[in-house]
């Protein structure tokens, strides 16, 4: 089975024609959207099983099937358990709402993250010493000029 990704700073061809369009550049992503489309699918198969059960119980009782024994749903009550079992349904694909990144996923991204903030510091750190050290050599020429300067005035009035 393939699928075709795309990155969201893609061609518009590439974005058309992709299965699964991601709005970062993450390569992270990438299994954190298979791994949704399984969640996805289990619970897709949940509900289809869940409706099927509470149908094939529900659409006979209230049909009467139960009427020998004394047992019959009024229309309004049948009317009411089909609403309850869509319900259930639509109840059970919000619990999606509550998914979470695959820990291995969101561990790798938070060390990548890590060393991405320590070399950051390192380069700044790096940076820091080479604005320092041009700041000192230009502080040591103006005061070697200002020596200079100094001399050079002074052998000017010795001579007077």
């Amino acid at each position: 089975v393939f699928v075709d990704l795309a990155m969201g700073t893609g061609t518009d061809v590439a974005i058309e024609a992709a299965d699964i369009v991601l709005i970062k550049d993450s390569l992270f992503d990438v299994p954190v959207a298979i791994d949704l489309s399984r969640v996805t699918v289990r619970r897709i198969r949940l509900n289809f099983v869940w409706a099927l059960l509470y149908n094939c119980l529900g659409i006979p009782i209230a049909a009467g099937i139960l009427k020998p024994f004394g047992f019959t749903f009024k229309p309004y009550i049948a009317a009411a358990a089909m609403i309850c079992s869509s319900i259930c349904v639509v109840c059970s694909s919000l619990l999606l709402k509550l998914y979470k990144k695959p820990a291995d996923v969101q561990s790798s991204e938070e060390r990548l993250k890590e060393r991405l903030r320590a070399l950051k510091r390192t380069a700044e750190r790096s940076l820091d010493k080479i604005k320092r050290k041009k700041r000192e050599r230009r502080e040591s020429t103006d005061g070697r000029t200002y020596m200079l300067q100094s001399l050079s005035s002074d052998d000017e009035n010795v001579g007077v």
